[in-house]
């Protein structure tokens, strides 16, 4: 059992860097992440690499400076967390 074990982790950055090794870490400790990059491509590639690993993730591309993004963010990570949804 992770620590992060029935948790969701909302990851800025997450398809590369800093960000990438955080949502990594994350869902090897249990988290369900929803990795968040305006990068398309490293974002998918970061969560096809945590399905990989054995754990759950979902990517969003979003820019978090915009009000809009931020806040459909907000809703869809807390849904999914509410309500236990299967990503």
């Amino acid at each position: 059992m992770g620590q992060l074990d029935g948790k969701v982790a909302v990851v800025t950055g997450g398809g590369s860097g800093i960000g990438e090794a955080t949502a990594k870490r994350f869902a090897a400790e249990g988290a369900r992440v929803v990795v968040l990059d305006r990068d398309s491509e490293g974002g998918e590639r970061v969560t096809r690499e945590i399905h990989q690993a054995g754990s759950e993730a979902v990517f969003l591309r979003a820019e978090v400076s915009v009000e809009a993004d931020a806040l459909a963010l907000g809703l869809f990570a807390a849904e999914r967390s509410a309500r236990c949804i299967s990503w």
